[in-house]
């Protein structure tokens, strides 16, 4: 790659053969060499966070890494999945643009260590692996989070910043966060963030790259040559995520598998464009067909507003119907005079216990279906308001967690897209907007090494 460092060693503007090979680079499988395998061994033992089986680590070492694996993450949320994409793409700068010749950088195996990269070191009397680092990315909360975290509990673990806001856009951070990270800098001033030479912009183009190319089967060069209908905000909500990963996983073709150590090969070029060409020349035609006709089909009816919609519209409907029932209420004629009028009264109170639990939902749910506000469904408002009913009710005002004490790696989808730098066409298709504000109730969230968590119902936006 015919990279232009400027004076900080970061690279300015990837042109776009450069663009279209790393994203062929972040779809490949890729292998461990045979004789790395018992030096990794013993790594993965040293740095793993609990005990693993000879099992589990020979498993590891055996399976290819892929970012296909990690699809069904992307589901969750982009930023999920593009933290193991990351990984990769850390380990190519390493090896392509740090590393000396005895040193190769590889994804750690192992998906729960506590570092997300290796450094395999050959030296006379073998291989000595140490800790590559943790990649980081997201908002900005959630990085300084994870960076102070790691100072105090994994100081010999190198951070690697690929959002940019510990390093090149420490700018962009509030007042509070600068302070913040310039009193972490005091505290531990030998262990800095390590700053990617890809710049802030051109990772976020890789990113985009890659998402370009699941939805449309097209590379960067063959996509930039053709005028293609595309917009990022079909991919907004989980649902078309979801619908998007179906796809990729239909219309995918034969892996095409490579190793961590071809990385440092003189040859690395001419292998990928080979790799590649045997692959996709004969069907590619095809499958971006495919996926260009998948991408002109209608998304809106699949998204999560459309089933807020649903839902509110739904409970509106049963909300009148109930309403009727009861101003419509007539007593069996068999029935005797007083018995008439007790079920009358029943009824009443039935009524008035009816208008008083549904009244308020009912009004809040015609005001968002006039304004067309389909932010939340019926149960969401449902908590909405407990929680509000109980801050009235307690002495102390509702607790709202500040942007510091959650984790927000998964919130607000393109909060470390959507600066100025990037490139005009997708900043019209994907405008930042401050969200209203609302309540985010309790949920499960599944984190990068397959456990689940809880995490607290909250209030976000303005």
């Amino acid at each position: 790659m015919q990279e232009q460092i400027n004076f900080k060693g970061v690279i300015n503007i990837l042109n776009l053969e450069e663009r279209d090979k790393l994203c062929k680079i972040l779809v490949c499988n890729y292998g461990i060499d045979e004789e790395y395998m018992e030096s990794l061994s013993i790594a993965i033992k040293n740095y793993s966070n609990k005990n693993l089986k000879e099992t589990v680590i020979k498993n590891y070492l055996t399976n290819d890494f892929s970012i296909y694996k990690d699809l069904n993450k992307m589901v969750t949320h982009l930023n999920i999945f593009m933290g193991h994409v990351y990984e990769i793409l850390a380990c190519y700068e390493y090896n392509t643009l740090k590393n000396k010749e005895s040193i190769l950088t590889i994804v750690n195996p192992d998906p729960t260590s506590k570092t997300d990269l290796l450094h395999m070191i050959e030296t006379k009397s073998g291989f000595k692996v140490v800790a590559g680092g943790d990649v980081k990315s997201g908002g900005p909360s959630y990085v300084l989070d994870q960076y102070e975290k790691l100072l105090k509990s994994k100081y010999h673990i190198p951070f690697i910043d690929y959002s940019g806001y510990l390093t090149e856009n420490k700018h962009l951070l509030s007042k509070k966060q600068n302070e913040r990270l310039d009193r972490l800098f005091k505290e531990f001033p030998n262990k800095r963030p390590i700053q990617s030479m890809y710049s802030t912009q051109d990772i976020i183009k890789i990113k985009y790259d890659l998402i370009i190319y699941f939805a449309t089967g097209s590379f960067p060069k063959n996509f930039d040559n053709k005028n293609y209908d595309f917009s990022l905000n079909k991919y907004s909500s989980k649902d078309s995520r979801r619908i998007l990963v179906k796809n990729i996983n239909e219309n995918r073709q034969i892996p095409i598998l490579l190793t961590w150590k071809d990385m440092k090969s003189k040859e690395f070029d001419t292998l990928l464009d080979m790799k590649f060409e045997n692959n996709y020349s004969n069907n590619n035609q095809e499958i971006e067909s495919k996926f260009m006709d998948f991408n002109s089909q209608p998304q809106e009816f699949n998204t999560e507003e459309y089933h807020n919609e649903t839902s509110l519209k739904d409970t509106l409907n049963w909300i009148n119907e109930r309403d009727n029932e009861f101003k419509n209420f007539k007593p069996d004629k068999q029935l005797g005079f007083l018995k008439k009028k007790f079920a009358y009264f029943k009824n009443l109170i039935k009524y008035n216990s009816f208008k008083l639990n549904n009244s308020r939902l009912k009004k809040e749910i015609e005001m968002r279906i006039q304004s067309e506000d389909y932010s939340m469904n019926t149960q969401e408002i449902l908590d909405y308001f407990e929680q509000i009913d109980e801050a009235k009710a307690t002495a102390n005002s509702y607790e709202r967690y500040d942007d510091d004490e959650y984790d927000d790696e998964y919130d607000d989808e393109y909060d470390d897209d959507q600066k100025d730098y990037y490139y005009e066409d997708i900043e019209e298709q994907d405008p930042r907007k401050t969200p209203r504000e609302h309540h985010v109730k309790e949920h499960i969230r599944t984190l990068r090494d397959g456990r689940e968590i809880t995490v607290k119902s909250h209030t976000r936006g303005r």
